[in-house]
């Protein structure tokens, strides 16, 4: 198999993994959580050029953890890609 698709599918769930922690936390640790995630989706992304997943991962959090639509519709568009 693809180590690059393995390895991109890995950081998908842990960037969903720490999305999720990041939801019962609060101050710093939630940041940070959050910034964890977001990093994770980042990765993903440039290891699975053709998946809109990571995208979608990134959008999640922009909306509903840190209401910045701006970079959920960025974040959409490259989904859509």
């Amino acid at each position: 198999p693809d180590e690059k698709g393995i390895r991109g599918r890995m950081r998908v769930c842990q960037g969903h993994l720490d999305r999720i922690k990041a939801s019962g936390l609060k101050g710093p640790a939630r940041q940070k959580a959050l910034n964890s995630a977001i990093t994770e989706f980042e990765q993903a992304a440039d290891l699975l050029k053709r998946s809109p997943d990571p995208y979608l991962g990134l959008a999640r959090i922009y909306v509903y953890e840190m209401n910045d639509v701006e970079r959920a519709e960025d974040a959409l568009r490259k989904a859509v890609r």
